[in-house]
């Protein structure tokens, strides 16, 4: 059953036509068009599940398809964890959202919003790995590539991405931009995603990727982690599957999957995919 959202008042942030749906953390989502859908999914330190999946239909209503993009079997697992076993490369678990970029995502890095405690240039360096890591299936569990999932990464901007700590998702302006900023507390970095509904798998049209450096540090290599900062292409990797339409994997025993919810301080073995994360992308692409 498909739910119709009551919605926040609209706010002169958000501009007097656009309503907001509430997230969660003191985050919201605004309405998209008109034959339109919208994904937000935040990482967290505690592991919360963060995501909402909002549509619009062409009579205008809004509604919350989070549980039935499920129901639609756009979200089954692809089978049952080995008893016991807490390995990546055992694991077999991924959800699916319901859109695809149906071409290469193009994006851009806010550079200078880069936190003072890590060097821009690595930042930025890995960003483009984590992507890599995503549209290459790179793996540690002898697995070939097989995903024809494409990006281009297209420079430095001084634009921000389409998320905000005062409204999280707002509304698209045609770029994907990946930046840091402000998020609440105990969240990580949130992804928006903005599709169109077509027949078939939905149409990815932009995302964009917002990474908390206010509550949070951050290390961009293992060697220079010691302080409980977040390894940063360990959450870039994970915001990039959702990019790249992967839901969470929620459960505990897949708490080594790219794709579960929460990441610890200094922890690298995200860097690389674990086998329901290549699935999920191997299904979809």
């Amino acid at each position: 059953m498909l739910l119709v959202l009551t919605g926040l008042a609209p706010t002169a942030a958000a501009g007097p036509q656009t309503r907001r749906f509430v997230l969660g953390h003191g985050l919201s989502v605004a309405a998209p068009a008109p034959g339109y859908g919208v994904v937000a999914s935040a990482i967290t330190s505690s592991g919360k599940d963060m995501e909402l999946v909002l549509e619009t239909g062409a009579d205008g209503v809004t509604r919350d398809v989070t549980a039935a993009a499920e129901i639609r079997g756009t979200a089954q697992s692809s089978g049952a964890t080995i008893a016991g076993g807490s390995d990546a490369c055992d694991d077999a678990a991924y959800h699916l959202l319901p859109m695809k970029w149906k071409s290469s995502w193009n994006w851009w890095f806010q550079y200078r919003s880069t936190p003072s405690e890590i060097i821009r240039r690595a930042a930025e360096s890995g960003l483009r790995s984590a992507v890599a890591s995503i549209t290459g299936d790179r793996n540690d569990c002898g697995r070939p590539d097989t995903v024809n999932a494409r990006s281009k990464y297209q420079g430095r901007t001084t634009r921000p991405p389409g998320v905000t700590s005062e409204g999280g998702c707002g509304p698209q302006d045609g770029w994907s931009v990946v930046g840091f900023g402000s998020l609440p507390t105990g969240v990580l970095a949130l992804t928006c995603t903005l599709y169109q509904k077509v027949t078939g798998v939905d149409t990815a049209v932009e995302s964009d990727v917002l990474i908390n450096k206010q509550r949070f540090t951050w290390a961009t290599s293992p060697a220079n982690c010691s302080n409980g900062e977040i390894m940063l292409r360990s959450v870039a990797t994970h915001e990039f599957g959702h990019v790249f339409g992967l839901n969470h994997v929620a459960r505990p025993v897949d708490h080594s999957l790219t794709m579960f919810p929460s990441v610890a301080p200094c922890d690298s073995s995200k860097f690389t995919l674990g086998l329901g994360d290549m699935l999920g992308l191997e299904r979809r692409y």
